[in-house]
């Protein structure tokens, strides 16, 4: 231990001190977060990420979907869905959303699916492939009233 502090102690005292070593390393983190944030904004690779990201999830829900829930699920469909609810099937404008508001746009289009389902099958079962197969049955035919979609 003692060794490890003497050696910490010589490395400072050539650096000269520790808050030259501290603005020196927070400064190359600061450049470093800045060019990292420009590269998302400027060229397409968190949209690049992002969908291919959500397409793993949905390929991989899917066939959990078809193994539990005894229901076909079709990924591209799901993704179609997801798309023509979050963003009206603008595939640019929801995937490169920032992470956050890509998750309130999936909050937005769970919610229709939920009161809506039977409009988006494979979404829902991609959705809830992970659930009890009576509660996605249960769910998967309970449309909201068209009544209390007049009343609101």
């Amino acid at each position: 231990m003692d060794t490890l502090t003497a050696a910490l102690n010589n490395m400072f005292k050539s650096v000269g001190s520790w808050a030259a070593y501290l603005l020196a390393v927070s400064s190359l983190g600061t450049l470093t977060m800045a060019l990292l944030q420009a590269v998302k904004d400027i060229t397409p690779v968190r949209r690049m990420y992002q969908r291919y990201r959500m397409r793993q999830f949905l390929q991989a829900h899917a066939e959990i979907a078809k193994k539990n829930l005894e229901f076909p699920a079709c990924w591209c469909r799901a993704e179609d869905q997801l798309l023509r609810l979050a963003t009206n099937g603008d595939l640019k404008a929801f995937y490169s959303l920032e992470i956050e508001k890509l998750c309130g746009q999936w909050n937005a289009a769970l919610q229709i699916v939920i009161e809506y389902p039977s409009v988006s099958m494979d979404l829902l079962a991609c959705l809830s492939a992970r659930g009890e197969l009576e509660d996605f049955r249960m769910i998967s035919m309970h449309d909201l009233p068209r009544q209390l979609e007049e009343k609101n």
